[in-house]
């Protein structure tokens, strides 16, 4: 599972809906020892994933922010630099200036 760190203590789980609400800004926070080429969302009922929210790599220590996301529930694809991919499914995605950070225990699932 991916940690959620929020400016005003609102909670972010995994949800069983999905209702798209306004964007929101936020930012992805790289804590892991992972450089990342590709972060993905699709919505939780779709089969297709959405555009790289990545403009270049996200390696670690390095932060991004983001405005593109509407709030609901999404399934996450994270896509190394070496090709290794973990996909985090039905996360809670509602940020209103949140930090979404990963690090290496919310990727111990992804056997990179």
């Amino acid at each position: 599972m991916v940690r959620y760190r929020h400016k005003f203590s609102r909670v972010f789980s995994r949800s069983t809906t999905s209702r798209p609400r306004h964007r929101e800004p936020t930012t992805i926070e790289n804590d892991s020892s992972y450089s990342f080429q590709q972060i993905n969302l699709a919505p939780v009922d779709q089969v297709t994933w959405g555009s790289n929210l990545i403009p270049d790599m996200l390696l670690p220590s390095e932060s991004l922010h983001i405005s593109q996301i509407d709030c609901g529930n999404y399934d996450v694809r994270l896509t190394t630099d070496a090709g290794s991919e973990c996909i985090l499914s039905n996360l809670s995605l509602c940020f209103d200036n949140a930090i979404w950070t990963i690090d290496n225990t919310e990727l111990a699932s992804c056997a990179f």
